[in-house]
């Protein structure tokens, strides 16, 4: 009998406490029949001698060691070699309840469930809140209404993490990771092409996906590589979204404003958390200079100009206002305040 749900968790270089924690969190279900892919993605510490272990004990789990693909790649190597009837992503330094299973898995056929997740700080907890009440059920008809969820910065659904897919749906609508956007905003893009086609979804309110926060993850250090591969996610979108002609134009022009608007968190965090990070080694000036040719990015400068400033919250108005008239310095010590 094939599994309810294959667990894929992609592995490179996790600390042991976070690996360990990981997994032994997944093998907790409360529903017994499943399976655990822990990709071993070329780990050059000992991440796969502990998958190796884990799976040595129990056989429910497989691992895969493969050289380095990125997340993505990674990602796409579980779902191509898992058997069960819904898949579900779970990064090696995160954990999950021990009833995500048993919470999410529909009675009948759907091609989504999303959970909720909590992000873990190392001395508090955040419970992202949802526009969704729970049970509700989206239809082909809802489609454009949960790519724009994916586009809200404050709709909490962009991740890949804490939902059950259908594996029948993402294989038989060839849905993977575009493995070139790895360690970019590579959720989002594959989220909105994920609610593209897609036919059901149920929203489940119970948190169910812990998303661990780490000081030295690669996500929050300041990269100009990142910044560079999230601008290519939400540039991709766009394409889609003009090329697309599955869109009526008012459905176009709903879903270009909330890129906009989407754009404007990002602005706001590459200007504080990348470009002027204390961690960032480059001079004032440079640092500058390099905020100066990011806005002047066409999909950037149309989207600080029609981006619907009034969404963003106070603080953020406040920073772009000073990215409006280049008041750098004032940017400058919100980073180092940050």
């Amino acid at each position: 009998m094939n599994p309810k749900v294959s667990f894929v968790v992609p592995v490179y270089n996790v600390p042991d406490k976070f690996l360990n924690n990981c997994i032994i969190s997944i093998l907790k279900q409360t529903e017994a029949n499943i399976e655990v892919l822990l990709i071993d993605d070329g780990s050059t510490d000992n991440s796969g001698d502990i998958c190796d272990i884990f799976s040595k004990k129990d056989n429910r789990i497989s691992v895969i060691h493969q050289h380095n693909k990125g997340l993505s790649g990674a990602r796409n190597t579980g779902v191509r070699n898992a058997r069960g009837k819904y898949i579900t992503f779970v990064d090696g330094d995160d954990w999950v309840e021990p009833d995500l299973v048993e919470s999410l898995l529909p009675s009948s056929q759907v091609d989504v469930v999303i959970g909720k997740i909590v992000k873990d700080f190392p001395n508090r907890k955040k419970y992202y809140q949802y526009e969704m009440t729970d049970g509700k059920f989206f239809s082909e008809n809802d489609r454009v209404l949960l790519q724009k969820q994916i586009l809200n910065f404050q709709g909490n659904i962009s991740t890949v993490c804490g939902k059950l897919i259908n594996r029948e749906y993402l294989i038989k609508n060839a849905i993977y990771h575009d493995e070139k956007l790895s360690q970019g905003a590579e959720g989002i893009e594959f989220n909105f092409r994920l609610f593209e086609l897609i036919n059901s979804s149920i929203f489940v309110d119970r948190y169910i996906y812990h998303y661990v926060y780490d000081t030295e993850s690669i996500t929050t250090n300041p990269s100009q590589k990142n910044v560079a591969l999230a601008l290519q996610c939400f540039e991709k979108i766009q394409i889609s979204i003009q090329n697309n002609l599955i869109y009526t134009e008012n459905m176009r022009e709903s879903l270009l404003q909330s890129l906009n608007t989407r754009l404007l968190y990002f602005i706001v965090t590459t200007a504080i958390s990348s470009i002027f990070n204390p961690k960032n080694s480059s001079s004032y000036r440079e640092k500058k200079d390099s905020l100066k040719k990011f806005m002047k990015n066409r999909l950037i400068d149309t989207a600080f100009r029609n981006g619907d400033k009034s969404k963003v919250g106070t603080q953020r108005q406040i920073i772009l206002s000073f990215i409006k008239f280049h008041l750098f310095y004032a940017i400058n010590i919100l980073g180092k305040l940050k």
